[in-house]
């Protein structure tokens, strides 16, 4: 038993939207009993077609026949081009000789674009993005191209690419920068019409494709925006006001400071005699006082390592002053560890605090030891006052270092830029140089020559850590004000 098939024409064309295909399929049953034979159509364009009728039935021998008529809709799903589809013979008694005929239909290209450029007003200073959605809604491939144009020829269009591909049934999404022939560096916007043409290929355009023309506005804005030419005044009226609040420190120096003009910062050698307790006195315990020829001479050595300071050090001579905050001063005091003298708070007049016990004790004391006590007081004030007496000096930049008068060769530093370090004294004996941190700044603070220090190479601020504690350069903070502001006093 056996099924014959034949397909006529085998190959075939269709428009999409337009009269459908004909084909013909004829079937003999070869077999010696009467047979009936289902019929479907199998391939991507089934959904499109009908055969009539769909079963045959069939005495030995006998023939028959089946129309098939396939009709495509116009839409891109129907790919332009060749395209095989198959009518499926099956015997109902026998299915296993079931049997495929086959043949190919080509579906014509038909062509269809919209396009949309969003938003259709752009602005602004240098260039702008033009971005469009072109929908392809034909059967086949287009290669748009996009073309601006704008009547007065102040604009340019820059494209990335000369053309875009968009497949069938695909939307794609091309950009035009479009950008101003003249820059303009202010002045109010500028409105420039413009129209950009979505063009698809010659042949797209013989089977319906039509070029889109797209309309739109681009805004010129100045270079400078107008904000800043608001500002640029504001910072001018700044900057004069800050000068103005600069004067006050100015006079404050002039007052503290001479004229220097520096060559260099550099700090040669000078040789100072050392003192206990690391190059300066750690105590003020009672001593008996030398005699009087010792004390000429070394008044005489004192007077002659300030001139050694003011000429030899390469920094000019500074102005003597004791540096104080409430009745506390900054004082030298020897390292008991062996590391370098540190920077502490005593008090102004450490004797006011025993005077009254004192003044009682000198009525039960004949003339002499009263006599011998007034000069060892006197002998410790001035030492205290030696140790408390700071040299400023101001350099090129309006900056200043701190160079204590108890031991010449030194200057006042914060060692490390850790948050509340204890300031120190570095020995610049060697000829080294002037370091960052080695520098500070006065800002005033108020009336009377009170003034905040300020570490040049941090920024922190020297403060009060009360009576007896090392002086500590810690952040700048208005709640701190009390302990970091100081008195600037002419050293007599």
């Amino acid at each position: 038993m056996s099924v014959w098939t034949s397909l006529e024409p085998t190959t075939g064309t269709v428009a999409p939207g337009a009269v459908a295909a004909t084909f013909t399929l004829r079937v003999r049953n070869g077999g010696d009993t009467v047979e009936e034979y289902q019929l479907s159509l199998v391939g991507s364009l089934s959904r499109w077609s009908q055969i009539s009728p769909e079963k045959l039935r069939l005495f030995p021998a006998d023939e028959g026949s089946v129309t098939i008529t396939i009709k495509v809709p116009r839409t891109s799903e129907a790919l332009a081009g060749p395209t095989p589809f198959g009518v499926r013979v099956v015997p109902r008694e026998h299915p296993e000789l079931s049997d495929v005929a086959e043949g190919t239909i080509t579906v014509t290209p038909f062509g269809e674009l919209r396009a949309e450029m969003n938003p259709v007003t752009v602005r602004g200073r240098l260039s702008a993005l033009l971005r469009f959605t072109v929908n392809n809604r034909g059967n086949a491939p287009l290669e748009i191209r996009l073309v601006g144009k704008d009547d007065e020829g102040k604009l340019v269009f820059d494209g990335r690419e000369p053309s875009t591909q968009v497949p069938a049934g695909v939307v794609g999404t091309p950009v035009l920068r479009i950008r101003p022939r003249r820059r303009r560096l202010t002045g109010k916007p500028q409105r420039y019409p413009f129209a950009v043409t979505v063009t698809p290929p010659e042949a797209a355009v013989a089977t319906g494709a039509k070029p889109a023309l797209l309309r739109g506005t681009y805004i010129q804005q100045g270079l400078v925006p107008k904000w800043l030419l608001f500002l640029i005044p504001l910072l001018l009226l700044a900057g004069l006001l800050a000068g103005l609040l600069y004067l006050p420190f100015t006079n404050l120096q002039s007052r503290l400071f001479p004229a220097l003009n520096l060559p260099s910062l550099q700090l040669p050698s000078v040789s100072v005699p050392q003192l206990p307790g690391g190059g300066v006195q750690a105590t003020f315990q009672q001593q008996p006082p030398p005699p009087p020829q010792q004390q000429q001479q070394q008044q005489q050595q004192g007077q002659q390592q300030r001139q050694q300071r003011g000429s030899g050090t390469g920094l000019g001579q500074g102005t003597n002053v004791l540096i104080s905050h409430s009745e506390l001063a900054l004082t030298v005091l020897g390292n008991e560890r062996g590391g370098p003298p540190l920077a502490v708070s005593s008090p102004l007049n450490p004797q006011q605090q025993n005077v009254n016990q004192q003044n009682q004790n000198q009525q039960n004391q004949g003339q002499n030891n009263q006599n011998q006590n007034n000069q060892n007081q006197q002998q410790q004030l001035q030492q205290l006052r030696r140790l408390q007496t700071w040299s400023l000096v101001r350099l090129q930049d309006g900056s200043t270092a701190i160079l204590p008068a108890a031991a010449d060769n030194f200057v006042l530093q914060q060692p490390n830029s850790n948050n509340n370090s204890q300031l120190s004294l570095q020995d610049l004996s060697g000829g080294q140089q002037l370091l960052k941190n080695q520098v500070w700044i006065l800002r005033p603070a108020g009336s009377n020559n009170v003034v905040t220090i300020v570490n040049s190479q941090t920024g922190a601020c020297m403060t009060d850590m009360g009576n007896g504690q090392p002086v500590q350069a810690s952040t700048c903070q208005s709640q701190l004000a009390p302990a970091q502001e100081w008195q600037l006093t002419a050293a007599s």
